[in-house]
């Protein structure tokens, strides 16, 4: 058998060749598994990174607890909150963090087991720094193989959520002060006006009695501050009625400044450092002297021992630096006072409604809160600067206008007495009101037909068989308003004028469009007669 190989040589050669296939199988298959383990290690990696990112990154709080209950994870926002580093949470005692609440919820989890369901609930978190943050919580618990080895909390803070519930709150009490002032505002406006004008004709008619004529000059002064009280009730409520014109702040403080100085009192010094060159703005004159009687007020309860008030003026301009200010020129009134200053909690409350540091009795509270109504309804600016025992300083800042002549600031008594002639229609249900007017206009020259109500109107107007020169109507009347009657006499009697008289703009409103040539209430009996003479000699519509 020379030269042929042995049987167990070739069996052993194809051994060999079987075994290293199989190696060279096993080597690949190794590798294949070792890269698929690295890419798995990989991407469990790539998770990690990205839910450590999350973790970290979160503007909620999350918390980890073991199954003592004890805190071992605490993201960065955990962190903020607290006031606690995430390796100091782990040895610190979570009653020192968290509320009994919120650790009753953990501790209730934990012993339920692993089906117990997820929990959302209110707690509070304790701070390093003191005080408590509300939060809302979301808890469920952390389970393997079965057991429970921990519970999982995301926290969110509700800080800013409970701030805006209570400004919503604040909204919504002002709203209701609002539609209050707005009910009693038309009734209460009907009072004064009779008050006004009953006190005008005895103080025409006192003229040479000096003893008689003070206390009906006394009476018609206290109409005046109850019509100034339901200004400021309707200015808080921003329902008013307004009368812009160009107005001298100057010449505005000059004409109060003797009823300042008796508002004040003998203790207190009252200094004035006006602009001469002062610029005009463009605002109702009684709301500007309600922002200066209130900061005057204001100041004088400041100063109870006595000091000094400065009033101020000056031409400024605000830049965009100011958000809540419109850039611009302005007119800046300030009243400043060496009293006893404001507290930080104070001040962040200064112009809440009905807020007040005074003793019961001693002030409403609604002072500053209209001075604050006033200065936006004339999209004005308000800065207000005080530290405790160092006195407070308000700022006032109105945009100024094109220096036009001011009209000089209308005098408190009655002006002498306006007559005029015609034929006057007086639709008005109050009947104080009706007595006083018809009453007036008739002294005045006037002829007047009056009637109780809108439809009672109408009917006397078909009836009257002569002329009709105006129609002077209140607006919110029972069976037809002053509107309505307005537009039932354009078809019977197109050469009737209207002037409408209302307590209230924004009742006016709600009866549907209403002219420009409108007399608020209350209104004095000569203020009335001129506007019926001056609506006589206006075109028709």
């Amino acid at each position: 058998m020379d030269g042929q190989v042995p049987w167990w040589a070739l069996t052993a050669a194809l051994v060999a060749g079987a075994s290293l296939s199989a190696l060279v199988l096993a080597y690949r298959h190794i590798r294949s598994l070792t890269a698929t383990l690295d890419r798995v290690r990989q991407r469990e990696a790539s998770w990690k990174v990205r839910f450590d990112d999350v973790f970290e990154r979160s503007g909620e709080i999350v918390v980890a607890h073991d199954e003592q209950g004890r805190i071992t994870a605490l993201n960065r926002s955990g962190e903020r909150v607290t006031g606690y580093a995430r390796d100091e949470v782990r040895i610190v005692d979570p009653e020192w963090i968290f509320s009994q609440d919120y650790l009753d919820v953990v501790r209730r989890l934990l012993t339920e087991g692993p089906d117990s369901p997820p929990r959302t609930f209110r707690a509070e978190i304790l701070p390093r720094k003191g005080g408590r943050v509300p939060i809302e919580v979301q808890a469920r618990v952390v389970a393997d193989q079965g057991a429970v080895i921990g519970v999982t909390t995301i926290a969110r803070d509700l800080t800013d959520h409970q701030r805006l519930e209570s400004e919503l709150r604040q909204a919504q009490k002002m709203e209701a002060v609002g539609r209050l002032a707005t009910g009693i505002a038309h009734d209460f406006n009907n009072l004064i006006t009779v008050l006004l004008g009953y006190s005008d004709d005895l103080v025409a008619r006192a003229v040479h009695d000096e003893s008689f004529r003070k206390p009906v000059e006394e009476i018609r002064h206290a109409a005046e501050r109850a019509s100034g009280l339901t200004q400021q009730l309707l200015a808080f409520s921003r329902r008013q009625g307004t009368t812009p014109q160009t107005i001298d702040i100057n010449l505005a403080i000059a004409n109060m400044e003797e009823l300042l100085r008796r508002l004040l009192g003998a203790d207190i010094k009252m200094t004035f450092e006006l602009d001469p060159a002062l610029g005009h703005i463009h605002a109702d004159p009684a709301q500007v002297s309600q922002v200066l009687m209130n900061l005057a007020v204001n100041a004088r309860d400041a100063m109870p021992k006595g000091g000094i008030l400065t009033i101020e003026t000056a031409n400024v301009t605000i830049g965009a630096e100011r958000l809540d200010a419109v850039p611009g020129p302005h007119v800046m009134l300030s009243v400043r006072d060496t009293g006893v200053g404001m507290s930080e909690e104070v001040r962040a409350r200064l112009f809440e409604p009905f807020f007040t540091t005074k003793d019961v009795g001693q002030g409403t509270g609604i002072g500053l809160s209209m001075v604050q109504a006033i200065v936006r309804q004339n999209t004005g600016h308000l800065e207000v600067e005080s530290a405790e025992g160092r006195g407070s300083s308000f700022r006032v800042f109105f945009p100024r206008v094109a220096d036009l002549p001011a009209p000089a600031m209308p005098m408190a008594l009655a002006t002498p007495t306006v007559h005029g002639t015609g034929v006057v229609l007086l639709a008005e249900d109050d009947e104080s009101v009706r007595g006083l007017v018809v009453s007036e206009l008739s002294r005045r020259g006037f002829t007047v037909l009056e009637a109780a109500d809108g439809r009672e109107a109408f009917e006397v107007a078909e009836a009257h068989r002569g002329p009709i020169d105006v129609l002077v109507t209140d607006i919110v009347m029972p069976r037809m308003s002053g509107t309505e009657l307005a537009a039932a006499l354009e078809g019977v009697r197109p050469e009737v004028r209207t002037l409408y008289i209302t307590g209230h703009v924004d009742r006016a409103d709600e009866e549907g469009p209403v002219s420009r040539n409108v007399l608020m209430k209350p209104f004095t009996a000569d203020q009335l007669a001129a506007r019926i003479t001056e609506t006589m000699g206006r075109p028709r519509g």
